[in-house]
C-alpha cells in the first residue's frame, strides 16, 4: 500500500520531468500559435482591410476631382485630355505606383481604369457625357 508521502514524491518527480500537466501546456501553446498565425495573417492583409474601412472622401470633401488611372491606359489619357480641355484641376493617382491610390481605388470598388471621382460622385470607365456633366 502506498502512503501519502509516496504519492507526493511520485507527483513532484513527474512535474520535475515535465510529465505532469503537459496537456494543459500543449493546449496553451496551440492557442498561442493560433493567435500568432491569425495576427500574421491580419498583418499581411492589412491594406485590404484598411481599404474596406477607409473613406476615400478625404481628398474630395470640398468637391475636388480625383482621377485613378494607369500610365498605359488609353482611356485614362483621354480623361486627362478632357480635364485639361475643361481647365479642371485634379489629383491623379497611378494605381500601379501609389499604395494610397490603390487603397482608395479598391475602396471605391474600382475594377478598371479610369475611375473619376468628383466630390461624392464616381464615374467608372470613360463616360465623356457624364464626366462633362459632373465637372461643369
Amino acid at each position: 500500500m502506498l502512503g501519502p508521502a509516496s504519492i507526493l514524491r511520485r507527483t513532484s518527480r513527474a512535474r520535475r520531468c515535465g510529465l505532469a500537466g503537459s496537456g494543459r501546456r500543449d493546449m496553451h501553446m496551440k492557442k498561442l500559435l493560433l493567435i500568432a498565425v491569425a495576427g500574421l495573417a491580419l498583418y499581411q492583409t492589412r491594406d485590404k482591410i484598411e481599404a474596406v474601412f477607409a473613406s476615400p472622401a478625404a481628398d474630395t470633401e470640398r468637391g475636388e476631382v480625383v482621377l485613378y488611372a494607369t500610365a498605359w491606359c488609353g482611356y485614362c489619357a483621354k480623361t486627362r485630355e478632357l480635364l485639361a480641355d475643361l481647365g479642371v484641376e485634379y489629383l491623379e493617382y497611378d494605381i500601379e505606383r501609389s499604395e494610397e491610390g490603390r487603397r482608395q481605388f479598391e475602396a471605391l470598388r474600382g475594377r478598371g481604369v479610369p475611375v473619376l471621382k468628383v466630390g461624392e460622385q464616381v464615374v467608372y470607365g470613360y463616360d465623356r457625357e457624364r464626366m462633362v456633366k459632373l465637372l461643369r
